[in-house]
């Protein structure tokens, strides 16, 4: 018997996930310059034409992680945007990223150590830049709602705090300390007067 339409959707997004992680773990074991289509293709556990149906490129795979990385922001804005006050907005923020972080900590590993290698950046510069962009705008838009004053330089501070405390995160999982880190920058938002 066939499968449906379903059936067939789930063994597709299962081969795409499953490419995904060998991607992640050769670019974490080998760096992303010195992984090869092949690599990937015998890391995953298919043949190379199966993963040229998912990805005609190994930067197309790269756009593919970093947009799953995307996805976990986005997630983490909503958390975020439940929060009534800047302290609330904030602490919200700080845990979802933490938790999205642990979720997929060697997703977010190969992300940070792709963007100190400087010819991934060169060629994915106008994708980086338009995230950066995305965060900053929401960022800044929340404090203002919030009405945090100098939302802009706010949004430029609380955005280099959440990269600064996913960084420490991912290098050390089990000896930072989240809570007391978010606490800490929470409660500086609960001083500050608004306007």
């Amino acid at each position: 018997m066939p499968r449906t339409q379903a059936a067939n959707d789930e063994v597709r997004e299962a081969t795409r996930q499953t490419l995904l992680e060998a991607a992640v773990r050769l670019f974490a074991r080998q760096g992303y310059s010195a992984t090869s289509i092949r690599a990937l293709a015998s890391e995953a556990g298919v043949a190379l034409g199966l993963l040229y149906h998912y990805f005609p490129s190994k930067e197309a795979v790269l756009e593919a992680l970093l947009a799953d990385g995307m996805a976990d922001v986005e997630v983490t804005f909503e958390a975020a945007r439940q929060g009534v006050t800047a302290a609330d907005f904030v602490r919200a923020l700080l845990w979802s990223a933490g938790e999205r972080l642990k979720a997929h900590r060697s997703a977010w590993q190969v992300s940070y150590g792709l963007r100190h290698q400087p010819q991934v950046v060169e060629g994915l510069a106008g994708t980086l830049e338009k995230s950066r962009k995305h965060m900053l705008s929401f960022l800044e838009a929340e404090l203002r709602r919030r009405d945090v004053p100098n939302a802009r330089i706010e949004a430029e501070v609380l955005f280099a705090t959440v990269e600064g405390i996913g960084q420490q995160l991912v290098q050390r999982p089990r000896a930072y300390p989240l809570e007391e880190v978010i606490d800490t920058v929470a409660s500086r938002y609960a001083r500050r007067r608004t306007r």
